[in-house]
């Protein structure tokens, strides 16, 4: 059949997508055959784009980004290598003279199938997102049967490496029409006519027989026969309105199925059934459905979750570019230069080069290959660049990523459409002094302090991180939204544009025309979310610093409008702290964010303030399971009171009030009372008989055990130093737990423990000399009464904790042994 329809003028030319062996058999067929058409697999309405792929100014990598309107099918990209077989075909097609189209469905009338790839028998790549969907996906052929089998009998790891052997690899024979049986020889940088039909009719039986394999019922759910049908019908109208030759390529695994529906087979039936009874009707024009857009070498690799196509494009890329030269060579000096400068103690030299050279032409003829291959050089590298069981260097990974992988991104014509969302994001990044000439991660740190310039860069990543384009990310310095961060000089951020970061901008372009409208649609949502979800003046104030730090400083005064509301409306003393703390900080970022009118500021917070006050007797009602929230939150406030005095002079008089009149509130919580009374002696706000008085009262004899360990517990948590520092804070708790019962005592000893845990170490040291002092002059004081018994069972005892804590690892704090 594959022969009668090249006799009718149809030629096929089944490829493997990112094939340097099948572009070299497509440009030579071409060049065979000179059609009059070229015919292309991708969706139709890429036929308004080749006036923009054909030009000079058109370096690959590049892309074909579909969107998909109101389709529920999500975006899709089309790749373009400088060794894929469709961008050498339309490339030549313009070269001659012909005419090229591209004739497959358009995208947004393909399925979705419930994998989320749109092509069930083609994807099922975890990585694979909406986002970054293939138009040319081919995970079939990792999927088949037979040729994991045949990889196996060729002792190759992966159907990537037989496709290595059997194709990428296979020399030029020298065949004629009537010589098939010639030695081969090397001239991979291009096949003979008869070697480019061998390759190419091998290439259709290998992914022949992995079609095979799919029952039809899978071949029309997923997608294949309705697209296949509309090329056969496209391929059939070219036919019948040209005389001159055609040739059609697409992707191998359609190959079977056009040839029989052309041929009129009776296995293309179901492939010519799918076609509507009154046609397909002309092709679609396209315009403002897909762009051409930079594309990068780390999308194009399969291992990255890009489905489809050849893996390791740097590698594939420098094979390409080297014609009849073998690029080993090279591509090992690349590696070694790649490792040796990566600031590392790993050097290779020419010597570890040439062994590795050496390796790889080795394993290339004990596999039985004509050329050296990707995996020859990858083992060859594994087995002498790697030295001392470092495989896992990431100087030697990073390198192999460089070189195998690459970070190239391509060139589309200065003047070509791009969507406006784009431009504009490429102008105000260029702008903002970022590089953005390749996909390459880069690093920037900004002075925010001093440099305005790096004020504007600031507000700009923040804006692009908020949109969530997948740009930017800040990772470190201060936060001015989560509040993390403040004390640091330098913001830094990471940065990388990359074909997603123009997927996303293009996905985003449908809620507003700029990044500002964009976002000020967003900050709606959030606004009217917020207003739904009940009062919360931590979330507004949240919101209200989210759009300082993007700029967009025109909507604060309606912002701060909403905060006060949520301020006059929220009961909780947790969120009412928070946006307190928050708006204090914003204040005291005014000048990095240039926020203009402070006074807007200072009277939220001075909202804030009332609404803490208000709030406050809350803590007093907390559960004990609270009581550490309770005690942090006592902290935070007086923290907070004393800087909102220190920097805006605000009265703060009420939240001070409303504390102390808690910690008299006998019925108030035990910890709170506890955190209040210390954070007061720290003060110096009680006297030494006042503070006496009050500890004695609340763990003294008579005092409710329970209640005396959570205030002892809360007065910890909050200034544990006054125990060392304070003689009468120190005598005073040593009463309360010494007059405690054995019994109660051994109840209470885990959380007596936790409480002096908030002891730093060396003061935990120091209380111990001081009991162990204390406990000495007890002795010394009552050893009179002691018997020769009881003294030996104190020996007793000791050597019994002596060697316990040697046990334990700690045989120096017994001391010596009796």
């Amino acid at each position: 059949m594959l022969r009668e329809l090249e006799r009718q003028g149809v030629h096929f030319a089944p490829i493997r997508h990112h094939s340097p062996a099948c572009a070299r058999a497509v440009s030579t067929l071409i060049d065979e055959v000179v059609p009059t058409s070229v015919l292309i697999e991708g969706p139709e309405e890429y036929t308004a784009l080749l006036s923009q792929l054909t030009r000079e100014e058109t370096v690959p990598p590049v892309a074909i980004l579909s969107t998909a309107g109101d389709s529920a099918v999500s975006n899709g990209f089309y790749p373009l290598a400088e060794y894929s077989p469709e961008w050498v075909a339309l490339r030549r097609a313009h070269e001659i003279g012909a005419t090229a189209r591209f004739i497959d469905l358009a995208w947004d009338a393909r399925p979705d199938t419930s994998n989320g790839t749109g092509n069930a028998a083609e994807s099922d790549d975890a990585n694979e997102t909406a986002l970054t969907r293939s138009i040319q996906a081919e995970r079939y052929l990792a999927h088949s049967a037979t040729i994991t089998a045949l990889a196996a009998r060729e002792h190759c790891r992966d159907h990537d490496e037989l496709w290595d052997h059997l194709f990428e690899l296979r020399g030029d024979t020298g065949a004629t029409d009537d010589d098939a049986t010639a030695q081969p020889r090397d001239t991979s940088a291009q096949l003979g006519a008869a070697d480019a039909r061998v390759l190419l009719d091998d290439v259709f039986v290998w992914s022949a027989l992995a079609r095979l394999e799919y029952e039809p019922d899978v071949l029309v759910a997923e997608g294949s026969i309705p697209r296949e049908a509309l090329m056969a019908a496209r391929i059939a109208e070219v036919r019948a309105a040209t005389t001159g030759p055609i040739v059609v390529v697409t992707g191998a695994f359609h190959t079977l199925a056009l040839v029989e529906a052309l041929a009129g087979a009776p296995e293309g039936a179901l492939v010519r059934d799918a076609a509507p009874a009154s046609g397909y009707g002309a092709p679609r024009d396209g315009t403002g459905e897909a762009w051409l857009i930079r594309f990068d070498q780390a999308r194009l690799d399969a291992v990255s979750g890009y489905g489809a196509g050849m893996p390791s494009p740097g590698y594939y890329s420098r094979v390409w570019a080297s014609g009849n030269a073998d690029p080993t060579r090279d591509i090992l000096l690349d590696v070694a230069r790649a490792v040796s400068s990566a600031k590392t103690t790993e050097l290779l030299g020419i010597s570890d080069v040439t062994a590795a050279l050496i390796a790889a032409r080795r394993l290339a003829d004990l596999r039985g290959r004509a050329r050296i291959g990707r995996t020859d050089v990858l083992d060859a590298i594994t087995s002498t660049f790697i030295k001392d069981d470092d495989s896992g260097s990431p100087s030697l990974r990073d390198a192999l990523r460089l070189v195998f992988v690459g970070d190239r991104l391509g060139e589309v014509p200065p003047d070509a459409a791009a969507p406006p969302m784009v431009a504009e994001v490429r102008r105000r990044v260029a702008a903002a002094g970022l590089v953005i000439a390749d996909s390459r991660p880069r690093s920037t740190s900004l002075d925010l302090h001093r440099k305005p310039a790096h004020r504007e860069r600031s507000r700009l990543l923040n804006l692009l991180e908020f949109l969530r384009v997948g740009f930017a990310t800040r990772t470190a310095g201060p936060d001015f939204v989560s509040g993390r961060g403040l004390g640091r000089l330098f913001q830094e951020w990471t940065y990388a544009w990359t074909p997603l970061v123009e997927a996303q901008l293009i996905d985003a372009a449908a809620e507003g025309t700029s990044l500002d409208e964009i976002a000020v649609a967003r900050f709606a949502r959030a606004e009217r979310a917020l207003a739904e979800n009940g009062r919360s003046a931590s979330e507004a104030v949240a919101l209200l610093a989210q759009v300082a730090v993007v700029g967009l400083t025109d909507h604060l005064p309606r912002l701060v409008l909403v905060v006060g509301q949520h301020l006059d409306a929220d009961s909780s003393l947790m969120s009412v702290a928070a946006a307190g703390r928050r708006l204090l900080q914003l204040f005291g970022a005014r000048d990095e964010l240039q926020l203009g009118d402070s006074e807007q500021f200072a009277r939220l917070i001075e909202k804030a303030v009332a609404a803490i006050a208000f709030a406050v007797p809350t803590l007093g009602e907390m559960p004990q399971t609270d009581d550490d929230a309770a005690v942090s939150m006592i902290v935070e406030l007086r923290e907070f009171a004393s800087r909102v005095d220190e920097q805006t002079g605000l009265d703060v008089e009420p939240v001070r009030r409303e504390l102390e009149r808690l910690r008299s509130v006998a019925e108030s919580s035990p910890a709170v009372r506890g955190a209040l009374t210390a954070l007061v002696a720290v003060d110096g706000a009680l006297s030494d008989v006042s503070l006496a008085d009050t500890l004695i009262s609340d763990l003294g004899a008579g005092a409710d055990v329970d209640r005396a360990m959570r205030f002892l517990s809360g007065f910890l948590r909050a200034a544990p130093d006054l125990l060392l520092r304070d003689p009468v804070v120190f005598d005073a708790i040593q009463v309360g737990v010494e007059q405690l019962p054995e019994e109660a005592f051994l109840t209470y000893l885990p959380e007596l423990r936790r409480s002096f845990g908030w002891l730093r170490p060396v003061e935990t040291a120091s209380l111990a000399e001081r009991l162990v002092g204390r406990g000495a002059a007890v002795l010394t004081a009552t050893s009179g009464g002691l018997t020769s018994g009881d003294l030996s069972e104190g020996i007793v005892l000791h050597r019994a904790l002596a060697t316990a804590l040697a046990a334990d690892g700690l045989k120096g704090w017994a001391g010596e042994t009796l």
